[in-house]
């Protein structure tokens, strides 16, 4: 799938490894409301860890399983958060 990320227009697939590179700013209206304040934590702890993209929503949001910390999830029975595209740059191996 071509998405616009950090980096410009990118080829990302499911597996590929993508680094979130500042706070997504689709979360900046949550910041200061105590109904949000563990998920904001949670993003906060993920700016600037590499995960491993799960997959895609219909819209072209990239999905990520973290866990409590903001370390990689092997699977979807912990955090499962959808970022936008712009907020990650792909890293390469």
């Amino acid at each position: 799938m071509t998405l616009m990320t950090a980096d410009g227009e990118t080829n990302l697939a499911v597996n590929d490894s993508v680094r979130l590179v500042r706070f997504p700013r689709c979360w900046e209206s949550s910041i200061g409301k105590p109904e949000f304040a563990d998920s904001v934590a949670l993003v906060r702890r993920c700016v600037g860890n590499v995960y491993r993209v799960d997959g895609f929503d219909k819209w072209g949001q990239v999905e990520i399983n973290v866990y409590e910390d903001g370390t990689q999830a092997p699977n979807y029975c912990y955090h499962t958060l959808w970022l936008e595209s712009e907020d990650l740059r792909k890293v390469t191996p």
